[in-house]
């Protein structure tokens, strides 16, 4: 699989998320909640180590960035 295909595809995934986290009042889904939820499946170590447990929270930080500022980071989505 191409790069440009990885992307557009995480680009898409990041998009749905986006939306989802627009009507967090009624979904209870916030920025952070999604983070939490797909920052551990999206990030995944190769091993898990008492290190890569501890790194969780910043893999959920870089999920709510992404969602946050999808606009920004990724073009070939278009809303």
């Amino acid at each position: 699989m191409r790069v440009q295909s990885v992307e557009c595809i995480l680009a898409s995934s990041i998009a749905h998320v986006f939306r989802v986290s627009e009507y967090s009042k009624k979904n209870l889904m916030s920025v952070s909640n999604i983070g939490v939820c797909f920052g551990p499946t999206l990030m995944r170590p190769e091993e898990e180590t008492v290190a890569a447990i501890m790194d969780i929270k910043f893999c959920n930080l870089v999920i709510e960035i992404l969602i946050e500022n999808y606009e920004k980071v990724f073009d070939c989505v278009s809303s």
